[in-house]
């Protein structure tokens, strides 16, 4: 099990995007940002939820926030929300859906060059900022402890 942590940027993220389809839920009724938008937004706030939590590698968990709407997709295609039981209109199937639309594959596709973006340019931090890159020069002087690369 990976190990859990609190990483605030991707925290905050899945937070906005959260509000953002809330928002998009209750008060959007078009063809383009409500069916498209949002289903890219939910691989991003999946993407965003996992690694708020959890120390995980970047590309794995975008890869898997597209598995899992694909599957939810599958699951919309094989109407998995009437095999369940579910009336459609019930929280369960806004959150599955209950409508196979090929081109939200697009949708969540769509997501993972997003995710490429908002990590290059706002959630990780260039490597001139980070603890290693700012050395004492004390510290680098220091011969009583040996130097390693990394430490």
């Amino acid at each position: 099990m990976p190990p859990l942590r609190l990483h605030r940027r991707y925290a905050a993220l899945a937070m906005a995007v959260a509000v953002t389809e809330l928002l998009i839920a209750c008060f959007v009724r078009d063809d383009f940002v409500r069916p498209y938008l949002g289903d890219t937004l939910a691989v991003i706030l999946v993407y965003a939820a996992a690694l708020g939590a959890l120390e995980l590698p970047r590309p794995r968990v975008a890869l898997f926030a597209l598995a899992v709407a694909c599957a939810l997709e599958l699951g919309q295609a094989l109407r998995l929300w009437a095999w369940l039981g579910l009336e459609e209109g019930a929280v369960a199937t806004v959150i599955l859906g209950t409508f196979y639309d090929p081109r939200d594959l697009v949708a969540y596709a769509a997501a993972l060059p997003l995710i490429a973006v908002l990590e290059r340019f706002f959630l990780t931090r260039p490597a001139a900022f980070t603890q290693r890159a700012f050395r004492s020069p004390i510290r680098l002087l220091d011969t009583r402890r040996p130097r390693t690369l990394g430490a």
